[in-house]
């Protein structure tokens, strides 16, 4: 490292002392330099210089028998002699094999180590302690020599403790069936594993329940789907809902051994049944209007195309009933042997000629 110097050169001297000084001196003054040791002029060394001259040979100063001060200083003498400065001073070759102390900004160490120890509090009993530092100053303190983890009984805790090197381990600990890790029931405190309590459901929307089926002991319908527009009804079972879709006129029936039914009601004796969306129309047709009688033909037995009552629509299904009166007393039947919709006109033949005079008395009904 190069440097400039302008103080007062101190060395310190362990015995015999060299000073190969390879450095351009400049004195501004007449006179030279003298080396005295101890802050005595007795005895010293003296080098002549001129004034404004710089001097770039080598020089030697051998000092043999210094005194216990050990202290060396250079300076001028004559006529305004003053500082010495020393410039370009390589510490490799100018200062050769003296160790600078700590005092002087050194480490008082030619080796890495030994920089180290001098420059370290004391390391004398403090074996296996280690380095800390208030803010100010550095010291030793005890090392720590065991780790270890204590964790809640819910946590079981595995290499503990660790005294050299290790991993400390955590894992949930076993516990009863069905429990939640939990604060407790309706008060602040440390969770646990406990059981659940209705408090620990929130209020959720009924959207939230995306999957199963809610049955009807807790309030549902115990099936999934309904028929559209159907009539809801209870299964055989008790526990769930059926749904049937009725048609025009259809109703639901009861049935003793089993459950309701859809069907239309049927029309008895003198009885209208008319059934539409939503209606079911029942009205009367035993009446004059509904009733007709036909003279019968000592010499005929069939009549065709014959007219049904003013007012009246036959139906395929229409019921047609005949008495004949026959004048004699002879038992003589009838039978409805085609009814034509179209022209409402219905056609029946008798089971013998009849007597003349005798007659048909015929009854309708849908």
């Amino acid at each position: 490292m190069k440097t400039s110097i302008k103080i007062t050169l101190a060395l310190a001297i362990v015995s015999f002392f060299t000073v190969a000084a390879q450095a351009q001196l400049t004195a501004p003054f007449a006179g030279g330099v003298k080396l005295q040791q101890g802050g005595v002029t007795n005895p010293q060394f003296g080098i002549g210089m001129k004034a404004k001259q710089t001097y770039t040979s080598d020089f030697t100063l051998n000092w043999a028998q210094p005194t216990s001060n050990g202290v060396l200083k250079l300076s001028g003498y004559g006529v305004g002699g003053g500082d010495v400065v020393v410039s370009a001073l390589d510490l490799s070759t100018d200062v050769g094999s003296s160790i600078l102390g700590i005092a002087n900004g050194g480490t008082g160490s030619s080796t890495a180590n030994g920089a180290l120890n001098n420059l370290l509090p004391t390391q004398t009993g403090n074996n296996g302690k280690f380095l800390v530092t208030n803010g100010s100053n550095t010291s030793w303190t005890t090392a720590v020599t065991s780790v270890g983890l204590s964790l809640p009984s819910e946590l079981t805790v595995s290499n503990s403790p660790v005294t050299t090197t290790g991993t400390l381990t955590a894992a949930w600990a076993s516990q009863s069936a069905n429990k939640i890790f939990a604060s407790p029931d309706g008060s602040a405190g440390a969770p646990s594993f406990r059981s659940m309590t209705s408090n620990d459901v929130p209020n959720l929307d009924a959207s939230k329940i995306a999957t199963g089926t809610l049955p009807v002991n807790r309030g549902g319908t115990g099936v999934t789907s309904l028929a559209a527009n159907g009539v809801v009804t209870v299964n055989a079972t008790g526990d769930g809902l059926v749904s049937t879709h009725l048609n025009d006129g259809q109703i639901m029936i009861g049935n003793t051994s089993g459950g309701a039914s859809a069907a239309t009601l049927t029309a008895g004796s003198g009885i209208s049944i008319t059934n539409a969306g939503g209606a079911i129309t029942i009205s009367s047709n035993a009446n004059g209007l509904n009733k007709s009688r036909i003279a019968l033909s000592a010499s005929q037995y069939s009549y065709t195309a014959n007219a049904a009552p003013a007012g009246f629509t036959l139906t395929a299904t229409s019921v047609i009933t005949i008495t004949v009166f026959e004048a004699g007393g002879y038992p003589i039947t009838a039978t409805v042997t085609n009814i034509n919709t179209s022209n409402n006109t219905f056609d029946f033949v008798i089971s013998g000629y009849p007597t003349a005079g005798s007659s048909a008395l015929i009854a309708f009904q849908n």
